[in-house]
This record gives structure tokens, C-alpha cells and sequence, in this order.
């Protein structure tokens, strides 16, 4: 029996999905987020279904209209951080800062009884995410459903080429692919001979060599902002050649005038806010300005560490507001609550070098206000004791080499780490969840029991096994694109091939059930 499906995903591939499944009668999609990408397609073939566009429900739209009443007891009884779905809504009010606690706080109780309600409407069995939901009201959406029962794949995105991992529950570990790598890992134990495809062994050695090699496959992004900051200095002439081509490629996309904004504006309510482009770029540009303000306090802050004969651990900060951090860092989305908890258990003389993600200085980056950095933070995280700040053109490969191990927000040095053959503390919920090497840190028990067995030289890496947790995931062959345009453009997929690689792994997946 089909069953009633809620497509969350804006994207255009989302909806050619969700046709697929309508056409083998596994979903019958009854409401849908709508963007530009995907809005003529859904009006085309599901004309009868729920649209509720995409920024709309971000800014909380869909409220203003509900005639549902407050349910206290519905509130309690939802499994949902609060602290959390707050925070993301800072994602929304980079530049005003006027979203107070209490607006954002009845916002989300709001949200909680609205999506319950729409749910039980619709009788909806399956909702749909694009990736692990990181705006506040698809938090709580995701919430919500897991409440109910209701299934919830979404696509966790790994790095480079080693694709996708389709899950329920981004704060669980998939046990399907758990499994196939412990099944890889008993047969090599047993001597069996495993094939590394060409292309994975290739990114894998590339993680065992020089640093600005497979800095261009994971920042593939920003890699040219990257070169003109931290390499060449050239900060003005980097705001100059990005934003002034981004705004004239704008100018001349017919969506220009279907311009839509979730940022909140000052002495407005979220819902009412509708910032236009040319607004939008001023406080990009501002947002350029506070970052070359900030990147000069840092430099000013950081040094270039002796780390001959000197007991560290590398602790690498993650760019905010993003999703690497919250939702999935939980508690450590203010990271310096990691930096404290390892001054806690680490020994004295053991020194923490605190390494700033460079997609916090860089412009491509300037989306968001600098919500989360200043000078005060910097200086909060050198207060700590026997805690340096260092120079970001430091080579990391070299800094993971010389460390005891590496410890981040979910941050892929913790993949670059393991891959070296160093123990990596992940704080909070990420992809590499179960890998050798990976100790994932959700409470101080947690953090305890890893530092208590990197000293106690109790764990060293099996580097063949690292590469067969990758194996594990590159064999599921789910190189989807998650994201817009330039996603599709990176990964050389049309929206129809991206949809069927969808398909795909939501057959995997639900196959689990």
C-alpha cells in the first residue's frame, strides 16, 4: 500500500523522486515544500497536493494561518531539545540580532503543535529531508515525525567522492552499514583479499599526502577564496572579484525577482520579514568587512607553535552557524565548552593548540553574520590554561602528524586524522560515527573512557580498516548530489540522474523496515 509522504526537500530532484515513487506505488506525496527549483514540476504533477513554500515555513508563515490550538501536553511530551532549536535560528538572525529568547522559544512551540497537527490531517507515513534538518522549523518537523512514528530518511553527506548515507536518524549510526564494515573487517582479518575501487584508493592516498592536494577536494567550494586570503593576502581584491561577479550573475537570473529571504529584520516580526536582494547584499558586504576585521584579530591572537618535543592535542574549530555544529554537535555548538572538557581530563603539561576553521574568514562563507566570533571568543579560548591559538597557514597535515590525537565538532580533520594514523575525538553526531579511529564524544564519560585509552596506548590504528569503512560506503554507490545547482554541477549529475540515485537509496533504506 502506497504511503502518504510529505516531500520536505525545495529541491527540484526531491519532487522528480517523489514521482518515481508515486509511479511504483510506494508514496502517495501529499504536501511539499516548494522553492524555484522545484515548483513548476510539483504544480505540473501533483496538482492536488499541499504546497507549502519553502521560506515561508522557515520564517514560520504557515502559523499566521493555523487555527490550532495550544497543546501543552503535545509540547512535553515531543522528544526535542530546545536549546538546540533555538540556537538554529540563528541562522536567521545574523545581521538584526533582534530574534529574542522568548519569541524564538514560543516560535518552536508553535512549530510543534502546528506540524503535529498537519500530520494527523494528512495521516502521513513518510516524510522526506534533503539532508539532516538544520532550520529550526525543520527540526522540529523531524522531531515531530520521530514522535509519531513516522519515517524520516534523509541523505547524510560524507566527503569527496565517497557519497551519501541514507538514514532515519541522523543521530543514530546506520546499522546496515555498520554491519557490511564489520563484515569487511572480519573477512580481512581472515586474509581475504578486498578490492579498493581505482577512484577510492586514489582519494585515500591522497589523505596520506600533502596537505594542499586534498585541501581542493574538500574545499572545493572556496577553494579560489581560500588561495586569495591565506596564500596570496589579497583580501580586497578577493571581495572584489567574488561579489561583484555573484551580483551580475544574479542580476541576469530570471529567479532574480522570485528573490526570497530567511533572514529576520529589525523591528519586524520573523513572518513579516521580506528583505529584498539589494538588502541583502549590503549586509553581505558587511558581513565581508566584520570577517577581514575579525581574520586581523585572530592573526593578531595566534602564533606559530613549537611543536618539536612539545605533547599537544589539535583542536579544530568548525565554521558557524552550520548544521556540523548544530543540530549535530549538540551541547559543544559552543565549542569551547570541547576546548574546557579537554583541559578537564587532559594532563597539565599536555598543551591544546586550537586551529580557527578557514571558511570563517572566507567570503563565499558571508551568507550569515559573524554570530559566533569575535574578539571576546578568541580571547575566552586563551584564557583556558596551556591553550595557543595557531597561525592558519600552519600545514594541519603536519600539525595531526606531531599531535596525540585531534578532537572537533564533527569536523572532517577528524577523517583527515584517522586516515594518518591519529586517534580522532568527534564531539557530537557525524557520518564517521563507528569507524576505527573515531571515538564519537557525546557526554564526559564518553571523553573520559577515549582519553584514558589514547594514553594508555590501549588503541592504534589499523589504517586497512579506516579504508574499509570507506569501502563500506563508497560500495553503496550513492554519489548523489545534495543541494542546489552547484552541487549538481560539482557531482556532473542532471536533476533526473540525481533523482534516480535517490530512488536508489531510499529503496536501500527503507528495505531496513
Amino acid at each position: 500500500m502506497k504511503k502518504k509522504a510529505f516531500i520536505a526537500s525545495p529541491q527540484k530532484y526531491s519532487s522528480i523522486l517523489a514521482k518515481k515513487m508515486q509511479d511504483e506505488e510506494l508514496w502517495s506525496p501529499v504536501i511539499f515544500l516548494t522553492g524555484n527549483s522545484n515548483l513548476t514540476f510539483v504544480n505540473n504533477h501533483f496538482p492536488e497536493a499541499l504546497q507549502l513554500n519553502y521560506i515561508d515555513s522557515v520564517k514560520g508563515i504557515p502559523l499566521n494561518n493555523s487555527s490550532h490550538s495550544f497543546d501543552l501536553k503535545l509540547i512535553e511530551s515531543v522528544d526535542i531539545d530546545l536549546k538546540i532549536a533555538v540556537s538554529l535560528l540563528d541562522r536567521n538572525d545574523s545581521n538584526s540580532r533582534s530574534f529574542d529568547y522568548k519569541d524564538r522559544l514560543f516560535f518552536c512551540y508553535e512549530y510543534i503543535v502546528f506540524w503535529a497537527n498537519l500530520l494527523d490531517e494528512f495521516k502521513i507515513e513518510t516524510i522526506l529531508f534533503e539532508e539532516e534538518p538544520h532550520q529550526c522549523s525543520d527540526y522540529i518537523l523531524y522531531k515531530v515525525a520521530l514522535h509519531k512514528g513516522i519515517l524520516t530518511p534523509m541523505m547524510i553527506r560524507t566527503i569527496g567522492d565517497l557519497g551519501i548515507i541514507p538514514t532515519f536518524n541522523f543521530e543514530t549510526p546506520n546499522i546496515k552499514l555498520i554491519k557490511q564494515y564489520q563484515a569487511y573487517k572480519s573477512l580481512y582479518d581472515e586474509k581475504e583479499q578486498l578490492e579498493i575501487p581505482r577512484a577510492l584508493s586514489s582519494y585515500l592516498q591522497k589523505l596520506s599526502g600533502n596537505y594542499k592536494v586534498i585541501l581542493e577536494e574538500h574545499l572545493w567550494d572556496q577553494i579560489d577564496t581560500y588561495q586569495e586570503i591565506f596564500e596570496k593576502e589579497n583580501t580586497f581584491f578577493s571581495v572584489i572579484k567574488t561579489y561583484t561577479k555573484k551580483i551580475i550573475l544574479k542580476l541576469l537570473n530570471p529567479q532574480f525577482f522570485n528573490f526570497q529571504s530567511d533572514q529576520k529584520e529589525a523591528n519586524k516580526p520573523f513572518a513579516f520579514s521580506k528583505m529584498n536582494y539589494f538588502k541583502y547584499q549590503l549586509y553581505r558586504l558587511k558581513t565581508i568587512r566584520a570577517k577581514i576585521r575579525l581574520f586581523k584579530i585572530y592573526k593578531a591572537l595566534a602564533i606559530s607553535p613549537n611543536i618539536k618535543n612539545t605533547n599537544y592535542v589539535l583542536c579544530a574549530l568548525q565554521y558557524q552557524p552550520e548544521k556540523s555544529t548544530c543540530p549535530l554537535g549538540g551541547k559543544y555548538n559552543d565549542q569551547r565548552l570541547m576546548i574546557m572538557s579537554l583541559r578537564e581530563v587532559l594532563p597539565d603539561d599536555v598543551k591544546i593548540i586550537v586551529k580557527e576553521h578557514p571558511s570563517q574568514f572566507i567570503y563565499d562563507y558571508a551568507r550569515y553574520g559573524e554570530y559566533y566570533r569575535d574578539k571576546y571568543y578568541y580571547e575566552s579560548i586563551l584564557a583556558i590554561p596551556n591553550v595557543e591559538l595557531v597561525d592558519m597557514k600552519i600545514d594541519i597535515f603536519e600539525l595531526i602528524d606531531k599531535s596525540l590525537f585531534v578532537a572537533s565538532v564533527t569536523g572532517t580533520i577528524c577523517w583527515e586524522a584517522v586516515n594518518r594514523k591519529k586517534p580522532a575525538l568527534c564531539f557530537g553526531h557525524s557520518w564517521m560515527t563507528g569507524c576505527e579511529g573515531i571515538f564519537k564524544i557525546n557526554s564526559s564519560s564518553d571523553l573520559v573512557n577515549a582519553v584514558d585509552i589514547i594514553f594508555s596506548n590501549k588503541h592504534e590504528i589499523n589504517l586497512a580498516y579506516v579504508h574499509l569503512f570507506a569501502k563500506a560506503i563508497y560500495d553503496l554507490d550513492f554519489n548523489l548530489a545534495v543541494g542546489g545547482e552547484s552541487q549538481l554541477a560539482h557531482k556532473k549529475v542532471t536533476e533526473e540522474e540525481n533523482a534516480t540515485i535517490l530512488f536508489n537509496s531510499i529503496k536501500w533504506l527503507t528495505a531496513l523496515n
